[in-house]
């Protein structure tokens, strides 16, 4: 029996790390309303993002051809708004939960 539990509890942490695996991703911040193309007329990239977030939009990272949410240490995302940036953090579907993010020249 305690053999039985003990590779029962190996499997279920590698289901878990798999399910939710930390990684990093480079791409542009953006918002989940426009996505990889900002609609404001007459406003920057930064400034769209910013405004769209403070619409209820959520801040998310443009990397090649995926979209993925940002939720967590959210700080320096409004300074970062339209630039390309580093994200780590933990990975599960199209969410990354940020451990942190700084921008990339």
């Amino acid at each position: 029996m305690k053999k039985f539990t003990s590779a029962a509890c190996v499997l279920l942490v590698s289901m878990l790390l798999t399910a939710c695996r930390a990684s990093s991703v480079e791409g542009f911040i953006s918002d989940s309303m426009c996505g990889r193309k900002h609609i404001m007329p007459g406003a920057s990239d930064a400034e769209c993002t910013n405004e769209c977030v403070k619409a209820g939009a959520q801040y998310v990272v443009v990397a090649d051809d995926k979209i993925y949410f940002l939720a967590g240490n959210l700080q320096d995302a409004a300074a970062l708004a339209g630039k390309k940036a580093h994200v780590e953090g933990a990975v599960s579907g199209n969410t990354i939960t940020v451990s942190s993010m700084r921008e990339i020249n």
